[in-house]
């Protein structure tokens, strides 16, 4: 987790400035989920979306998404837009995302990731 945090600049600022979800485990040290969004209009920008890797596939994933619609809806967005690793991609897709196309890699200029886009006023 230290390294994510550094390689993706996580801060307090972060927590103070955005929207933060963040699932630990029974002894409350270890973190195992999170999510972070930030307010573009009435766009939710998902800026990060993470399960700790031992726990993909087990679920959790799929609950912290629920709670993450149910949180933008309740902030009256319409939209939740993010981009995301291409193996990752499967994912958001089953939760109902649509890809709307590629962009350049922050962490890898070379390298293009799929952006995607979920109705929130179509799910409930």
């Amino acid at each position: 987790m230290a390294r994510f945090a550094t390689r993706y600049q996580l801060t307090g600022a972060t927590l103070v400035e955005n929207s933060v979800r963040v699932l630990t485990c029974s002894d409350e040290k270890n973190i195992t989920a999170f999510f972070n969004i930030k307010a573009a209009g009435n766009t939710a920008r998902l800026e990060h979306f993470y399960v700790r890797r031992d726990l993909i596939g087990c679920g959790v994933g799929r609950k912290l998404w629920k709670h993450l619609v149910v949180m933008c809806q309740e902030k009256g967005f319409k939209t939740l837009e993010g981009i995301t690793y291409p193996k990752a991609l499967p994912f958001y897709l089953k939760m109902g995302a649509i890809q709307t196309g590629l962009v350049r890699s922050s962490l890898n200029p070379d390298q293009q990731i799929p952006k995607f886009k979920f109705d929130l006023a179509g799910h409930g």
